[in-house]
């Protein structure tokens, strides 16, 4: 059991934190540090951010990411044109540094508004011109300038490519041409904090205990023959495992193939596109997490001889669902209240080990009297592991996208 809930445990916030401390050319604003956390959110980054002083703010984060954080504030956040030369492509010269609005999404491809201005002194290039349009000092596209230029609107056109990814590569762009712009900073300091016991202690403790109170609600469903604690204990812990195994499924799948990701598969998040993404969120997202949790009651508890009544096939599933439901949800605590700004949607609505992940997966002792003449068992555990798994994928379809990367 122990061993299993060290494999569901991810690193724990507060014993991998890094602080960097910035210097502003000017005086911090009162939407300064909103906009920081902006910037930060944009390129999926939580961290604590916090004003020391008239001109200095204070950013922690985890260690693997401080790298990441420091090239995006470095940079105040403005759109380059270099122009290439063939032969130094290293050293290219600026050829206009734009004043950026927020993007619009056209598909893939992401339009960002300039200056009358800048669109005429860009005109009086050649066309064929190679250039490179630059964003953060990281060059995000490359090619003939006429194919960049919109000049009607006027606007920069940056093509995220012709695959069904780049619907999910244009949605990350625009989200971070949107990040506001910031002033110059510098950074002045960056120490390796001690570990945080209290706030590593409480991440890994606090859904364990919500996991065990609601086991305590679980267990009364069968109060006549009440199924041993010990049980219901290893099938929450399996249940754990099979989380982590879900993840791995899930990520491998996406990285196999951009078809198989829901994300990219949105498409540009019009109606037409929903029945797509909720065939694949189900096939992919809801096989895979449903699966764990029928993988974590038929490992142990299914062949025991306390499985004996149809309603321990409800409880059981049920104990697995909650941890399962309860490490997800332990992700979102990390981000939630601590780290600044949320990279996904707050607690689900029906809440940790609600109605939804209770019903029966089909893991019930014997099929109902209707089926009981002639249809065989699993008929019936696979009609219900089918609808839970569409239901499983209705959600994650309706829930932001870019929440689940």
């Amino acid at each position: 059991m122990a061993g299993a809930l060290l494999v569901a445990c991810s690193p724990r916030l507060g014993t991998n934190d890094v602080e960097l401390e910035y210097v502003s050319s000017t005086a911090l604003s009162p939407g300064f540090l909103y906009a920081v956390r902006a910037r930060l959110s944009a390129a999926r980054l939580e961290a604590e951010v916090t004003g020391v002083g008239d001109d200095r703010i204070r950013v922690v984060l985890d260690g693997d990411r401080a790298d990441l954080a420091d090239r995006m504030l470095a940079k105040p956040g403005d759109l380059v044109v270099y122009r290439l030369d063939p032969a130094h492509p290293r050293e290219p010269a600026p050829l206009i540094d734009l004043e950026r609005t927020p993007a619009q999404l056209d598909g893939k491809r992401v339009l960002v508004a300039i200056h009358r201005a800048a669109a005429d002194l860009l005109a009086l290039e050649s066309p064929d011109e190679i250039v490179a349009v630059a964003f953060l000092s990281r060059t995000i596209w490359k090619g003939r300038l006429r194919d960049c230029m919109n000049y009607e609107m006027p606007a920069i056109v940056i093509a995220a490519g012709d695959d069904v990814a780049g619907y999910k590569r244009a949605r990350s762009l625009a989200a971070l041409f949107d990040a506001p712009t910031l002033s110059p900073l510098s950074r002045t300091r960056r120490e390796s904090l001690p570990t945080d016991w209290p706030l590593a202690i409480m991440c890994l403790a606090l859904p364990l205990v919500v996991a065990i109170g609601w086991m305590f609600f679980v267990r009364r469903i069968d109060r006549a023959r009440p199924e041993p604690w010990w049980l219901l204990l290893a099938t929450l812990c399996l249940g754990a495992v099979g989380q982590q195994l879900a993840k791995i499924g899930e990520l491998g799948s996406w990285s196999a193939s951009p078809y198989l990701d829901f994300r990219s598969m949105s498409l540009d998040h019009s109606p037409a596109a929903l029945p797509l993404s909720w065939a694949l969120c189900t096939l992919v997202v809801g096989v895979s997490e449903e699966g764990a949790k029928l993988l974590a009651v038929w490992t142990l508890a299914f062949h025991r001889r306390e499985f004996d009544e149809p309603v321990d096939g409800i409880v059981y599933a049920a104990a697995a669902a909650i941890r399962v439901r309860n490490t997800g949800e332990r992700r979102i605590l990390h981000t939630w209240p601590v780290r600044g700004r949320p990279r996904g949607p707050p607690l689900s609505r029906r809440g940790i080990g609600s109605s939804d992940d209770v019903r029966d997966l089909g893991l019930r002792a014997r099929p109902p009297a209707r089926l009981a003449q002639g249809a065989h068992p699993a008929v019936f555990r696979a009609r219900g592991v089918t609808a839970r798994c569409m239901g499983h994928g209705q959600r994650v379809c309706h829930s932001p996208c870019e929440a689940r990367s």
